[in-house]
């Protein structure tokens, strides 16, 4: 299990970088599935997850426009 969490953490990093670097969404699946030996499906369920969890208030703590 401590493996599957540090390969996600990895792929969100890496997934974090290239939208920096402007790279379109689809394109960055691609390289981390290539990078990483993994399906573009199983990159796309972690980032689908990873972009969930970043508008959560309740796991980012990010009040945002509310107050």
């Amino acid at each position: 299990m401590a493996n599957s969490s540090w390969i996600k953490l990895h792929v969100e990093m890496d997934y974090d970088n290239y939208m920096l670097e402007g790279v379109e969404k689809t394109e960055a699946i691609r390289r981390i599935a290539k990078e990483w030996y993994m399906s573009q499906e199983e990159v796309n369920d972690i980032v689908t997850i990873y972009e969930k969890d970043l508008e959560d208030i309740d796991k980012t703590g990010d009040l945002g426009d509310i107050i």
